[in-house]
């Protein structure tokens, strides 16, 4: 179940945030290093609420927090606790939360991870957790993957901002062509047939794509839309296509 708080931590800040517990006296030994001014429990709702995603750069800067003191010799359940202590994120403070909780009742930090509903990880990042536990070399993944998400995260950073200026100009040209076409163009071919001269063939053409896109607009629109759409799911979810988009 889950249970809604209010607390001051150490450091005198009030804080707020959910946890997980079987009771609400579970609930209150997961957070007696808090002073709880309010806990109540979450009505549960009829369909499922889906994990939450958490930063790349918040879930890269909990691993590596992680991995160092794994590297220490400092065992699992107590690197958990401390990298709690170094992070303001209510969402992660939950999760460390129900993982420590989890590893106490004797299961493995891949299941612990596997099993909660807190926070959203890569299946990548699970799956590598896995073999690191299994293999013995926990620290090091911890570390690897933390690298990987930071690149990630800068990767989708800068291609965001590489999208910014190509959509303004864009948008411009756009705005432009349409003015032309609703206010220029007219009033050139009523100059024109005014002097009963014939149109030159670029002015019936941009006439022609004119109309053709004021009759067709809703259709264009929409195959933009869904071709960025496509575009952007492609980029997420296929890492074949998005190691070519940054190849070319």
């Amino acid at each position: 179940m889950r249970y809604r708080y209010k607390a001051y931590d150490k450091k005198n800040k009030k804080i707020k945030g959910v946890v997980e517990a079987s009771s609400i006296e579970e609930a209150k030994e997961l957070l007696k290093e808090y002073m709880i001014i309010d806990l109540r429990p979450i009505k549960s709702l009829n369909f499922n609420i889906s994990l939450s995603k958490v930063n790349k750069k918040e879930l890269s800067r909990l691993l590596y927090t992680i991995s160092l003191y794994l590297k220490a010799s400092i065992p699992l359940i107590t690197a958990l606790k401390l990298a709690k202590n170094q992070t303001q994120d209510a969402k992660v403070i939950n999760f460390l939360d129900y993982v420590i909780k989890e590893i106490k009742e004797g299961k493995s930090f891949f299941n612990a991870i596997e099993s909660q509903k807190i926070v959203k990880f890569p299946q990548y990042v699970t799956n590598a957790i896995k073999v690191a536990e299994e293999s013995g070399n926990l620290s090091i993944v911890l570390k690897e993957m933390s690298n990987f998400l930071k690149e990630e995260d800068k990767i989708a950073s800068k291609t965001t901002q590489a999208l910014i200026y190509p959509s303004f100009i864009l948008f411009v040209a756009v705005a432009l062509v349409g003015f032309m076409l609703t206010n220029i163009v007219p009033k050139m071919v009523n100059i024109f047939n005014s002097i009963n001269q014939e149109l030159p063939a670029i002015t019936i053409f941009v006439i022609e794509a004119g109309e053709f896109i004021k009759n067709n607009l809703f259709i264009i629109i929409t195959t933009i839309v869904l071709a960025l759409s496509i575009f952007l799911f492609l980029y997420k979810k296929v890492y074949r296509f998005k190691y070519f988009i940054h190849s070319v």
